[in-house]
């Protein structure tokens, strides 16, 4: 993937004249920052790795990470096991 972002970033990429490859080439617009995608990718995914250390430790080598995202251990183990706060009380509702 990498080298096809490379051939069409450097208007290198031959479409052989489809009308619409052209009409699909001549309306993308590239956008940039400066966190590579692939960076802030692998520091999720390590964050991620994180996680259990830190609901099971409370500590480890991503819990200022966590607080300074506002979560202490407790409250990230609610948030993996029930990301969208969707568990029931155990109480009953009339509709």
């Amino acid at each position: 993937m990498k080298e096809l972002e490379r051939v069409i970033l450097a208007g290198r990429f031959r479409h052989g004249g489809n009308p619409i490859l052209r009409w699909n080439f001549e309306n993308v617009q590239v956008e940039t920052d400066k966190a590579g995608v692939d960076a802030l990718t692998d520091g999720l995914k390590e964050l991620n790795l994180r996680a259990d250390e830190f609901v099971v430790t409370g500590g480890g080598s991503a819990a200022e990470a966590f607080e300074r995202l506002g979560y202490s251990a407790s409250e990230l183990k609610q948030k993996l096991t029930d990301p969208h706060g969707r568990r029931s009380s155990g109480r009953a509702i009339d509709l």
